[in-house]
């Protein structure tokens, strides 16, 4: 998958401000678009959002009757906030809702979420035909999101996609696939299978290693 200018100068601008380690890799920012761009979600849920870099791409890509939910924005420009809240909505902090027993139900299902972080009970708010997207590994939320699914007895199609040197990239999860639907995630899990045999052996690095990682071998 090639990077556009795009997601190129989104991580330019968030990986240049301070704290920004852990932010999302040019790679995820790609896959992120082309996901907006291929569902056009109407209510999405974003939980973690961090220092915004992946809430940028939803602001200038989502269309625009767009519906946000729940996003965790801290320090933000009042021009970067008033841009935010006049595309999508009031801004609102997910992590006093993550931290209590209390979870407000969004009006709409969700459509569309992306999980990078601290999140509710999402998964008991998805519409038929819902793409969660994870930024990066996400071990342990997937697992989650997988437990409710099967808890729900709804099917759910999975795939993961990293770029060439094997580093960490993102994972879809699409509800109620079609068999065609199925069947291109499953090519996707064969293609990233056989990538992780070529490459992985000659550079010595696991699958969805992080970019810290380097030089630890």
């Amino acid at each position: 998958m090639r990077i556009s200018a795009k997601a190129r100068g989104l991580f330019a601008v968030f990986r240049a401000l301070p704290g920004s380690e852990q932010v999302a890799t040019g790679y995820a920012i790609e896959g992120l678009l082309r996901w907006l761009r291929r569902r056009r979600p109407r209510h999405l849920y974003e939980a973690g959002a961090g220092l915004g870099t992946l809430s940028a791409a939803i602001l200038t890509t989502a269309p625009e009757d767009t519906t946000c939910f729940r996003c965790q924005i801290e320090e933000r420009s009042a021009e970067y906030r008033a841009l935010w809240e006049r595309r999508l909505g009031p801004l609102v902090s997910a992590t006093a809702i993550v931290r209590t027993a209390d979870w407000i139900a969004p009006p709409h299902p969700f459509d569309f979420v992306i999980v990078d972080g601290p999140h509710g009970p999402y998964w008991k708010h998805l519409a038929p035909k819902a793409t969660v997207f994870f930024e990066g590994n996400r071990v342990n939320e997937r697992a989650d999101l997988a437990a409710a699914l099967g808890r729900g007895r709804r099917r759910v199609a999975w795939a993961n996609w990293r770029p060439l040197d094997r580093s960490k990239g993102f994972w879809v999860a699409h509800l109620d696939p079609t068999r065609l639907e199925s069947c291109r995630f499953a090519l996707v899990r064969w293609r990233q299978w056989l990538l992780d045999r070529l490459v992985c052996p000659w550079t010595g690095r696991r699958p969805g290693w992080r970019r810290r990682d380097r030089g630890r071998g």
